[in-house]
């Protein structure tokens, strides 16, 4: 099970093969490629909390959303304050955040929804932190997280499939899971705290010229793991966001830059 990337009406998206086989499941990671943002934001910037002239971010997720084959009504956002808070996304709060950062579902950095309620579009943004996708193959709930290393240590993967539990009746056996782009651990060097903190997890903290470097995706795997999910339904193997200047944005590696977007949808009756 891998990443793919493909373009899409002048749009490259990076898609988890197993989420992408699910015909009621829409979903996607942007690249900066296209868009009308100017430097420092080049290209598809898909954040409105960053600097960038609003016009050209709304423009910009006006195209994603429509290469997914939605629009930006359809968009719901989280305020993504690094924690582990889940919201519960319903019909009435379409729209809540894609126009306004301020409107955006306040204290939670993952969102839920389920087919049955006609789900909106769920967005959450990045430049280095992980995605987690979630696919309740049962019940046809989809969740969508966002973990940088805060949410990674408060198991927000493990909040999220709790939340869909409560709400939907998931189990984790029951799930796909996709870990998306994110700033791996060839890059992603940290201090001494945090080697201290994830040190006890296999694979998640190497030591390269005397210095720690992390694995977001390793903590979160081990997360995954022991809430229950089979590891031949987690999808990883994810590009780096902090290597690839073409395709991604990268805090760790610029600073003042851009944002990119992790969307998930499910659609009713759809197989």
């Amino acid at each position: 099970m891998s990443w793919a990337c493909e373009e899409v009406e002048g749009l490259r998206w990076w898609r988890a093969e197993p989420l992408a086989r699910l015909p009621w499941v829409t979903h996607g990671f942007s690249t900066r490629h296209g868009g009308t943002s100017e430097p420092p934001y080049a290209g598809l910037n898909l954040g409105l909390h960053v600097g960038d002239a609003e016009e050209a971010v709304l423009r910009n997720r006006q195209a994603a959303a429509e290469t997914l084959g939605l629009g930006l009504e359809d968009l719901v956002c989280a305020e993504q304050v690094h924690g582990a808070g889940v919201a519960r996304v319903s019909p009435a709060d379409r729209g809540r955040g894609a126009r306004v950062f301020a409107e955006a579902l306040p204290g939670a950095d993952a969102l839920i929804a389920q087919a049955a309620d006609l789900p909106p579009l769920l967005g959450l943004y990045f430049a280095d932190c992980l995605s987690i996708l979630i696919a309740d193959t049962r019940h046809q709930a989809v969740g969508l997280a966002h973990a940088g290393w805060r949410g990674t240590g408060e198991q927000i993967g493990a909040a999220t499939l709790k939340a869909m539990g409560d709400a939907f009746g998931t189990a984790p056996e029951d799930c796909l899971v996709a870990l998306g782009p994110h700033i791996r651990q060839c890059c992603y060097q940290v201090g001494a705290e945090l080697a201290e903190r994830f040190g006890g997890i296999p694979g998640a903290v190497a030591s390269r010229g005397g210095s720690p470097y992390l694995s977001l995706e390793a903590v979160n795997l081990n997360t995954l793991l022991g809430a229950g999910v089979p590891r031949d339904r987690i999808t990883l193997g994810s590009p780096c966001t902090c290597c690839s200047e073409e395709l991604f944005f990268s805090y760790r590696r610029d600073g003042l830059t851009g944002r990119m977007g992790a969307f998930l949808s499910a659609r009713a009756g759809s197989g």
